[in-house]
């Protein structure tokens, strides 16, 4: 893990595994970099290859190096996690370059180069933990003020835009309608009672309230939202990759781009949101 080494050293590398073996729940960036166990090795080999992209487009300035350097677990997952979705958009053979610009003169994380277009791409990563033992519900109102607030500050009506969403929430983002992503894009379904003078009807009737981001008149410059989370299960590590489209964007985002990847898209003949 040569990469690893090249920007931490071992020097710095030595103080976190000290700090790691003095904590009574190994945790946060100690444990991401200097863990032996099988698994948090095999996320330090996949971290080395986002450090790679890194290295390789060189990138690596002082605010990326500091926050990859930070041991406040939620800088440092942030910046891991542009590298990650970085690494994964060139690893499925698309061409990448860094530092597009985007509304008011901010940046985004990369520019996705194809044939007919350039995507501007930006990568938001929260953290949302339980607030208690037991709690219900989703994540539904977190996730859409991240892409509304990065969609209000960084995205420009005249390009095509790419938010991709690698946060770590309640319900693994993974779980694309328990974790509350379709129903903060789109809507939910609601179940609707028939009333008349005397009392309710014998069989309530499901609807979909488009009541998400995506509208016609409002959040249009989104093309599409991605969800990206690592994974490691018995099946071994993976990346979940999906990705949302946006059916009232001014600039879509073409299906073919993505072949392979599973996307919820609108189908001219059903008339509806469907999983391709």
């Amino acid at each position: 893990m040569d990469n690893i080494v090249r920007l931490y050293g071992e020097l710095h590398l030595n103080k976190l595994r000290l700090q790691l073996s003095r904590m009574k729940k190994p945790e946060g960036v100690p444990y991401f970099l200097t863990a032996t166990d099988e698994g948090a090795l095999i996320r330090q080999v996949e971290y080395d290859k986002y450090l790679e992209v890194a290295f390789k487009h060189e990138i690596m300035d002082d605010d990326l190096r500091n926050r990859l350097m930070s041991n406040v677990w939620s800088t440092f997952f942030q910046a891991k996690n542009e590298l990650m979705a970085a690494y994964c958009v060139e690893s499925n053979g698309h061409k990448i370059s860094f530092h597009p610009k985007g509304k008011n003169n901010t940046k985004g994380e990369f520019t996705i180069h194809t044939e007919s277009d350039n995507i501007f791409v930006e990568v938001k990563s929260p953290i949302k933990e339980p607030d208690s033992i037991v709690w219900s519900g989703n994540d539904a109102l977190s996730i859409r003020k991240t892409i509304k607030d990065a969609a209000n500050k960084q995205l420009d009506k005249n390009n095509t835009n790419l938010l991709i969403f690698s946060g770590n929430m309640r319900i693994p983002i993974t779980h694309s309608y328990h974790s509350g992503i379709i129903e903060a894009l789109y809507g939910e379904e609601k179940l609707v009672f028939s009333t008349n003078s005397s009392n309710l009807s014998n069989v309530p009737e499901r609807h979909f309230e488009a009541s998400g981001l995506f509208q016609s008149h409002r959040n249009t410059r989104i093309s599409a939202v991605a969800t990206l989370q690592d994974l490691l299960t018995e099946k071994g590590y993976h990346y979940s990759f999906k990705l949302f489209h946006n059916p009232f964007a001014l600039k879509k985002i073409s299906i073919d781009l993505f072949k392979g990847i599973k996307q919820y898209a609108y189908n001219d003949e059903t008339d509806q949101m469907n999983w391709i």
